[in-house]
């Protein structure tokens, strides 16, 4: 069921709102527990609900861009904030192409790139 459920929230990333379905399968695979247990009703429910709300996984790659990029604070001590910048589509593309690899980050202060590569597998864009 966990693998099962990594895969089905690897493609409901795609629509958001799709993950509202899951609650009885979190507590599920919550437990690191090797023994056999019988699947409760509700998860079985929620996986099929899951499977049959997948029509919604479609969408369109071939869209464009919107002409502007964002970002969030993903600091380790508290804090929320967000930044939008006004960009071309050839700049936002560039940006989507570096977030495919592993590893890479975009900082949009350009000091702090400098200090972040240091502790990063790759080198800060």
């Amino acid at each position: 069921v966990h693998q099962l459920f990594g895969v089905l929230q690897w493609f409901d990333l795609l629509i958001r709102p799709k993950l509202s379905v899951y609650s009885a399968i979190y507590d599920f695979t919550i437990s690191d527990s090797p023994d056999a247990v019988p699947l409760p009703e509700r998860v079985l429910a929620e996986l099929a609900c899951s499977l049959c709300l997948g029509m919604f996984w479609r969408c369109d790659l071939r869209r464009r861009l919107l002409p502007m990029l964002g970002a969030t604070d993903a600091s380790l001590s508290y804090g929320l904030g967000a930044s939008i910048v006004r960009a071309s589509e050839e700049m936002v593309r560039t940006v989507a192409r570096w977030a495919e690899k592993q590893g890479a980050f975009v900082v949009m202060d350009g000091d702090a790139a400098k200090s972040l590569s240091a502790e990063r597998m790759l080198e800060a864009r």
